[in-house]
Order: C-alpha cells, then sequence, then structure tokens
C-alpha cells in the first residue's frame, strides 16, 4: 500500500512526476514504484539499500524494529541506539545519538519515549536475506532514469557487490561511497549533499 498512497499524494498535489529519495525501505518502494508507475518517476535517489541484503544487517535492524520498546529519558533512548548501532557511527557521541534519537523517537501522552514507526515496518525485511529476483526485475525500470546510489562504507546490509551489480544495470547511475558511516547515511554528510545536488542537475 506505500506506492498507492504515494501516487494518491501525488495525485493530490498534482505532480505528474517526482524525484524520489528513498533509504531503505524507501529505497526499496523507489524500486517498485518504478516498476509499477515508470511515468512517474523523474530521478531516484536510493540510500544503503539494493535487491539482495545482508543477514547481518537484518539482524541489527530486527534488534529494534518492531519490538516497541520505550525509554524514560532520551539519553536512554539515544544509548539504546548506541549499543545497537554503534559499528555504523563509529564518530558519534552522545549528543550525536540523541540528536539522532529524536529523528526516530516521540514522546508519547504517557510520557515515555518510543520509537515513531509503524510497527509493521519491520515484516519487509523478514526472511529477507540473499537474492530478491521481483526487485532486480523492477530495478531494471531505473535502467535510463538518472538515479544516484549511495553506499555507506561501513554497511552491514548494503555490500558493495550488489552495489557494482546495480551500478552495471543502470545507463545513468552514480554510485557513491559515503566515508565513515554504515547504514544508512543521514544525507547530511558533505558528501551525500554533493551527490544528491549533481543528481539534481542531471534531471531535466
Amino acid at each position: 500500500t506505500y506506492v498507492a498512497d504515494i501516487i494518491g499524494m501525488m495525485d493530490e498535489l498534482n505532480l505528474p512526476k517526482s524525484v524520489f529519495f528513498g533509504t531503505s525501505l524507501g529505497g526499496i518502494i523507489t524500486m517498485v514504484m518504478a516498476a509499477w508507475h515508470p511515468e512517474r518517476v523523474a530521478g531516484a535517489m536510493i540510500n544503503d539499500i539494493g535487491p539482495d541484503v545482508d543477514q547481518r544487517g537484518l539482524d541489527r535492524i530486527a534488534e529494534y524494529l518492531g519490538q516497541g520498546r520505550s525509554f524514560d529519558t532520551w539519553a536512554h533512548a539515544a544509548r539504546d541506539l548506541a549499543e545497537i548501532n554503534k559499528s555504523i557511527f563509529p564518530d558519534y557521541k552522545l549528543n550525536d545519538w540523541i540528536a539522532y534519537a529524536k529523528k526516530l523517537y516521540r514522546m508519547n501522552s504517557s510520557g515515555r519515549i518510543k520509537l515513531d514507526y509503524d510497527m509493521k515496518i519491520s515484516e519487509p525485511f523478514e526472511d529477507k536475506g540473499g537474492a530478491n529476483d521481483a526487485l532486480w526485475r523492477a530495478l531494471d525500470s531505473l535502467k535510463d532514469v538518472p538515479t544516484l546510489i549511495l553506499r555507506g562504507e561501513l554497511s552491514d546490509l548494503f555490500s558493495e557487490a550488489t552495489a557494482q551489480q546495480m551500478l552495471a544495470k543502470l545507463n545513468k547511475a552514480q554510485l557513491v561511497t559515503v566515508p565513515h558511516v554504515g547504514h544508512a547515511p543521514t544525507l547530511q554528510e558533505p558528501t551525500s549533499l554533493d551527490a544528491i545536488a549533481a543528481l539534481l542537475q542531471r534531471i531535466d
């Protein structure tokens, strides 16, 4: 239903085409959008995800997605995030983790801090390690679409081999590796910002 929701929103806003930015699950949705509605996709940025995903990254994500855990303070939420994800942002300090937590969590009506997610968001990632033929076919729909593939250098979900396979299939793609981060680049890194600017310049 994600794709249907996006199409409905585009129609409501009278947007015939858009440039799609997709991180993780959003990148999968971008590939599916291109397959189902290629006429609506003017360009694509796929952030640290591909048709094949690595199991070790799925296992890490499963530690916090869909669990419904809650915390007393932002510091507690940040420390929990850091414990699970310290390998993907090795340079982060506590203040960085608190800022990151405030992007992922919200305070509920009871004053508890909880992940601000649809708790079913983990379902597309369950048992999806290894090749996914349907997504490789969906990726073909981006063959002639200006596309940016971002990969975190330390990513445990999106391998360099998969990124190179994607690059080989797409005529108008650029692959950029964001140094010293894992899954997923925040899009605030200078490398990410420069790559996004270059993508937008390539789109009519």
